[in-house]
């Protein structure tokens, strides 16, 4: 397509009939007519001769200026051009070698002009198409990077609906006259889980800012001014759960051995999830004794051992509510062999780092509907574990339920510790006096995939 227009504030001279420029980036690309160059008038013209004996020579054109075309555009499909070209000005006759009247040359100027601009235009669109539009090539191997929706055979992956509903209610002896709280509790949204509805419902007014905090997790802080005994926290959201594909360790790349080797930059980023615990070298001695002797068991294996540390905590180690607090260390739960989801979790990172392996911690929900022992867990949010295994990323381990990170978890945040993804967290400057904590999470499946 060529569009030209008129500025209001500047000079604007009319193109020569027949004339034609191409404009690129502003300056002047090709000039079927250049300045500098004028035309010679050639006796050999059949445009001319044939006007000449139709109509006959008469007067003299007054103007003599001429111009010659100087240039082509060099395409596959250009037309062979006119073997003489004579200014619209001044045509003359093979014959007699006389001016050519003016109707005549009006006649041979429109003739031309016509055969010239066809040729011109069939040239531009076939360079501008050739240069616009790339060759065709036949991809055999088409990735959907938005979501993994078929495995690597091209099958279709299954995928699980879960309505989740989250409530906390916070009751108070005494008024709270001014708190501040952080909540981190809408669901992921990447390639393998799907968001497709989430609100968010608070009981008392407050000043909010929504953000992304360096965990990359979808955060909300909250800041209440106005006084209040009872406050609710309601999280509702609908949530789609692909099947992941099952991961191919076939790669070189990926039959990692223990110790794991990083370079020096992969360390560097991955340092928070490396550093242990600060506990007493003693303890971290013992608990990184524990550690080898999964290691050896399987060979310096990586993946082995981390399914045989998976499998062990649930197996010896009994889920017992209440028997633990925040403040309960890795150590004390290898020691008293008990503990609720989040100390397995602690327990499990600890002994990753410990051999060099970088470990994070994953909160959200679990479905229990399916066969699994500790189904109370259901009652609250749920804690595992997420390592990053080379070539392949983080990939989850529930160390209470003995299991891979399945279509049954929802994440939603995710850090070094609890603190760093847990859902409700906040301070009470002013009031408050006795509190009584109430949670109730629902995860209903409402709908499944056609297998």
């Amino acid at each position: 397509m060529i569009t030209s227009f008129q500025f209001k504030e500047t000079p604007f001279d009319l193109m020569e009939q027949g004339r034609l420029i191409i404009i690129r980036k502003g300056a002047i690309y090709w000039d079927s007519f250049p300045e500098k160059e004028k035309i010679k008038a050639f006796s050999e013209d059949p445009l001319a001769t044939e006007a000449s004996e139709a109509l006959g020579s008469s007067e003299t054109l007054e103007s003599s200026e001429t111009l010659e075309s100087s240039e082509t555009l060099e395409s596959p499909a250009t037309l062979e051009p006119p073997a003489t070209y004579v200014s619209p000005e001044s045509y003359i006759s093979k014959e007699t070698k006389e001016p050519v009247t003016p109707d005549e040359s009006q006649i041979i100027d429109k003739e031309f002009s016509a055969i010239q601009q066809q040729e011109q235009s069939q040239t531009i669109v076939n360079a501008v198409f050739e240069e616009s539009i790339p060759s065709v090539e036949s991809f055999s191997n088409t990735i959907n990077i938005k979501s993994l929706t078929h495995d690597m055979e091209g099958a279709p992956l299954s995928y699980r609906f879960y309505n989740i509903s989250h409530i906390t209610e916070y009751n108070y002896s005494v008024p709270v006259e001014h708190s501040s709280h952080f909540f981190r509790l809408q669901p992921v949204e990447d390639a393998v889980q799907e968001v497709e509805r989430a609100t968010l419902e608070i009981s008392v007014d407050g000043e909010m800012l929504s953000f992304e905090d360096v965990f990359a997790n979808h955060a909300l802080y909250y800041d209440i001014t106005s006084t209040y005994t009872k406050l609710m926290i309601q999280m509702k959201s609908r949530v789609k759960v692909y099947a992941r594909p099952q991961d191919d360790h076939n790669p070189v790349m990926r039959r990692s051995q223990i110790p794991l080797t990083w370079m020096p930059w992969q360390r560097q980023m991955m340092l928070p999830y490396l550093l242990p615990p600060e506990l007493p070298e003693t303890q971290l001695r013992q608990l990184t004794d524990y550690a080898m002797s999964f290691v050896k068991r399987n060979d310096m294996h990586l993946i082995d051992t981390l399914l045989d540390i998976n499998k062990k905590i649930f197996e010896d180690f009994s889920y017992v509510t209440g028997s633990t607090y925040l403040e309960t260390t890795p150590f004390d739960v290898f020691s008293t062999r008990k503990g609720v989801c989040q100390d397995f979790a602690n327990l499990f990172i600890c002994l990753c780092r410990l051999l060099n392996i970088p470990a994070r911690y994953r909160v959200g929900y679990i479905y229990t509907g399916g066969n699994y022992e500790n189904k109370i867990q259901s009652d609250a949010s749920h804690a595992w574990a997420e390592v990053y295994l080379p070539y392949l990323g983080w990939r989850g381990f529930d160390p209470t339920n003995g299991c891979i990170v399945s279509q049954d978890h929802i994440r939603t945040a995710c850090g070094r510790n609890y603190r760093d993804a847990t859902p409700i967290s906040g301070t009470i400057f002013k009031g408050g006096g006795n509190e009584k904590l109430r949670v109730e999470v629902k995860v209903k499946e409402v709908e499944n995939s056609p297998q």
